[in-house]
């Protein structure tokens, strides 16, 4: 994990505007985060791994919205590149803080593996037994029937929905450093992970378009009135389909 750490990094420096660099280091960073916690072993450098999530944050917005939503909601060119130039305006103001904090984090943090399997290290002795494993997984399969029956009694908050998406996004990767530490994981295991991945990805397009209409509304004047009522409109149409879609998995989920 700890070489994983330093190629990403090397390959996002190699090219900091392809959307998928900084992705791969954001990915690899949460994973990072979720087996530190779930270690507790008293990480110092657990304050700057969070830093590192959060000042990436507004970068990553700002590529998905200059990569997925600019290109669904302008059709005329002139348009585009008006919007595009806007965007790198606001990404100079977040870029050399966030560029800054992951040259200075330190590499020797990263645990070296990511993954070691119940019964034996890779040095052959035993770590972790697997009903060790076992009692760290069954706590998962409560929570998610909490958290979504808690997200069922609020289906119109912007705020709990919000604060579900966290809490889906944290469980899943929590929940997958669990499973591969097993030997052979079970089959209800393995579809409380399926379930906690589509919901991710579809919290996660939720999101997008909370996130593009907040971008859009700071663009207002940067295209005409109408390029952005069309936007607005089509945003508002796209996040009523897809909160529905969520909303019918989640009905779905709390029945079994």
């Amino acid at each position: 994990m700890r070489n994983d750490f330093s190629v990403l990094k090397q390959t996002y420096f190699s090219d900091p505007r392809e959307i998928e660099n900084l992705h791969s280091l954001r990915v690899l960073l949460r994973k990072i985060l979720s087996i530190e916690e779930l270690q507790q072993e008293g990480n110092t450098n657990l304050d700057a791994l969070k830093t590192l999530i959060k000042l990436s944050n507004p970068l990553r917005d700002l590529d998905v919205f200059e990569h997925q939503c600019i290109a669904e909601l302008f059709e005329q060119e002139e348009d585009r590149l008006q919007i595009i130039n806007a965007v790198e305006r606001y990404r100079q103001n977040f870029l050399p803080e966030f560029e800054q904090a992951l040259i200075s984090f330190p590499e020797e943090s990263v645990p070296e593996l990511a993954v070691q399997k119940a019964g034996t290290s890779a040095e052959g002795t035993a770590i972790l037994s697997e009903k060790t494993v076992e009692e760290k997984i069954r706590p998962f399969h409560k929570e998610f029937a909490k958290l979504v029956k808690s997200i069922l009694r609020e289906p119109h908050s912007d705020a709990a929905l919000h604060k579900f998406r966290l809490q889906i996004k944290k469980l899943r990767y929590d929940f997958e450093h669990c499973i591969n530490l097993q030997q052979e994981s079970d089959k209800r295991d393995r579809k409380l992970l399926k379930r906690l991945r589509r919901l991710q990805t579809l919290l996660g397009d939720i999101n997008d378009r909370r996130q593009w209409r907040k971008w859009l509304k700071k663009l207002q004047g940067e295209v005409s009135e109408s390029v952005y009522e069309e936007g607005v409109r089509s945003l508002k149409k796209q996040s009523k389909f897809l909160r529905h879609a969520l909303f019918v998995k989640l009905t779905k989920y709390a029945k079994g």
